[in-house]
Parts: structure tokens; sequence; C-alpha cells
């Protein structure tokens, strides 16, 4: 035969072909669900639990599809960006080896480029910033203050310079833990660094 030859087909028959009930295979994909793995599956922030085997004749194996951020056993690494991460169980009838895939898709949301967090002294609200980033930063942290029907009180402004990785506490007299705050930090151009912390 030569390329521009033919050829012809005088008949064509195709068959269905309808796999067997696999009980403990079938059974395995049931039982496994997302909720089984994180009650947070679009803000996962901790390891995973992942199943193993989920009974007698079925065995659970798994693969990340970004082993940097979240691991094959579950172990969370966490990421400097927000990313989605698929999580494949591979459940395999021991018996026969007939297998089945199953994705279970994680979101991990990126890590902050500022952390804040929170201590009351007697008279006074202490902010703990740390940059995360791989530059220093100038990083203006402001304090919403709120009365009781959620209107701004009042507004303090600190700012404070940040090598990479490094943190500081800033203090904030007059507030105490009874009052509602809401915390944010900000660049020196005013874009927002953080979410908002309460």
């Amino acid at each position: 035969m030569t390329p521009t030859d033919f050829v012809k087909i005088k008949s064509l028959k195709l068959y269905e072909i309808e796999r067997m009930a696999d009980t403990a295979v079938d059974s395995a994909v049931a039982a496994i669900t997302i909720d089984k793995l994180t009650s947070t599956p679009e803000c996962v922030e901790q390891n995973i639990t992942l199943p193993q085997i989920t009974s007698d004749d079925a065995e659970v194996t798994w693969t990340s599809s970004d082993t940097s951020v979240i691991g094959n056993d579950g172990t969370f690494y966490g990421s400097s960006k927000a990313t989605d991460v698929t999580m494949t169980a591979q459940i395999t009838n021991k018996t026969d080896s007939f297998t089945v895939y199953k994705d279970f898709r994680l979101s991990v949301l990126g890590e902050e480029t500022v952390k804040l967090s929170k201590t009351f002294d007697d008279n006074s609200m202490n902010v703990t910033v740390k940059n995360n980033s791989s530059d220093s930063l100038t990083i203006k942290v402001t304090v919403g203050v709120y009365n009781d029907n959620d209107t701004l009180n009042t507004a303090k402004l600190q700012t404070v310079t940040l090598d990479s990785k490094a943190e500081q506490t800033i203090s904030f007299a007059g507030i105490t833990s009874d009052k509602s705050v809401s915390i944010f930090a900000w660049d020196k151009d005013m874009t927002p660094l953080t979410n908002v912390l309460q």
C-alpha cells in the first residue's frame, strides 16, 4: 500500500461492554467524600485526612497534583500564592486489580504578604506585624474602633518598616478587649497587604 491508497471497510460492528458490578470498589468510591478529607475544601490551611483502606477488598492510594503544597500523604505545606490542588484517590480491588479514580479539588489560599495578630494589655491593644515577603516593606497598620451599632468611632494609624521575614509588635493605647475593632495593613501606595483582622 502507498500513502494514497484507501481501505474500504465493508462492515463494522460496535459492541457495548458493560463491566460487572464491583461491590468493593463501588462502596469505597461512595464512602470517600470530600468532607472526609477536610471540612474546609475551599480554604485548606492544615493537614488533611486521606483514607487508605475502606474495606477488606479495596484499598486506596493518593496522589497530589502539587506535592509542594499538599503532599501525597495529606501533609499541608502551604503556598505563597492562591492555588488549587487536586487529590486523586486510586481505589483498587485487591482481588482482581479493578481500579477507579476519584478526584477532589481543594483550594489553598496564598500566604498574605503581611500577617497580623493581636493581643491586649490592661489599656492597650498590641498588634504583631510580620513581613512574609522577600522584600523590605513600609507597612501602614490601621485600626478602626467601632461603636455598638457598628459605626466607626475612631481610627488609628501607625507605620512600621520591616525587613524580609521580620516581625514587630506595635501598641495602640486606649483600645481594650471589649472594643469592636478591624485591623488591616497597607503599603506606602495604600495597596492592601492583608485581609481584615477582627
